[in-house]
């Protein structure tokens, strides 16, 4: 093997490591991966001890943060610790008092925010619905706020499915809060640009929250400015990512399976055992998806 051949095999076997922080590493931002379009960017390597790496500046690419009509965050994490108290998934902060920071309570499933604008009270919206995070998987939501002619409204997906049900206190209306109706709608009079994205943190802003942060992990967060019509729009971008990961996972099973099916005299008992594993592991790794 030629000395650029094994360098080019240590290149490639270096960067197939998994992201690691070791003690004495300095701090660093998350990765940021801006779509080809230029319609949404994808964080990963997200530490939550390392205060830059979860810590997104949004005035910093404000070419991308400002003036939204809309805004839909795609998070897959888990929660390591589970509790009966707000966990926050994360928080939306503008340049004064303005945060909405959105929490899941792990143990009853209600997903929700608190949000406030600047010399305004704190108001809280949810959806008490049984989407729960009690266990060692991924799970994996979808939070879009939209502009719905001058109102701020929520769509929710949670692992597939559809989030209805909403209810709150304060100035809400069917998903209606005024702190996201000034993010998306740049004419209202209290419009305001994104400051920073908080991922896993409750919002650092004056009067903030009382949430625990996330016990857990954050595989990646998508942030996207595409403004979806409906949940059916926002539900087939919630799970076209995964369909495509999984496609020739669900293609190699089933011909596995296929072949079991028929028998098992078409083959040896060693490559009808290697056979046979390969489906049991392809059918654990199905039922364990974590996205």
């Amino acid at each position: 093997v030629d000395s650029a051949t094994a360098d080019s095999a240590a290149s490639e076997e270096a960067a197939a490591e998994p992201y690691t922080v070791d003690a004495e590493e300095t701090v660093s931002p998350a990765t940021a991966t801006p779509s080809e379009d230029g319609s949404s960017i994808t964080y990963s390597n997200i530490d939550l001890t390392d205060a830059a790496s979860y810590t997104v500046d949004a005035s910093a690419n404000s070419d991308f943060y400002n003036g939204l009509s809309s805004i839909d965050i795609t998070m897959v994490y888990k929660v390591n610790t589970v509790s009966s108290t707000e966990q926050t998934l994360f928080s939306l902060q503008g340049p004064g008092e303005q945060f909405i920071t959105f929490y899941q309570i792990p143990t009853t499933g209600k997903i929700g925010w608190r949000q406030k604008l600047a010399g305004a009270n704190k108001s809280t919206g949810g959806f008490s619905k049984s989407l729960k995070a009690d266990d060692s998987a991924y799970h994996k939501i979808s939070v879009q706020f939209y502009n719905d002619n001058g109102n701020g409204r929520t769509r929710v997906v949670y692992d597939g499915t559809d989030v209805n049900g909403f209810t709150g206190t304060g100035y809400h209306d069917a998903g209606y809060c005024h702190a996201i109706s000034s993010l998306v709608d740049s004419s209202n009079a209290n419009a305001w640009n994104l400051s920073k994205i908080l991922f896993g943190k409750k919002t650092t802003n004056a009067d903030g929250v009382n949430f625990s942060d996330l016990s857990g992990d954050i595989r990646y967060v998508k942030v996207s400015k595409t403004a979806y019509a409906d949940y059916d729009a926002l539900k087939n971008a919630h799970t076209a990512v995964d369909a495509s990961l999984l496609s020739s996972f669900n293609n190699t099973k089933t011909t596995a399976q296929q072949k079991v099916d028929a028998g098992a005299e078409q083959y040896t008992e060693s490559s009808f055992q290697a056979l046979n594993n390969a489906l049991t592991e392809a059918n654990s790794t199905d039922t364990t998806k974590d996205w």
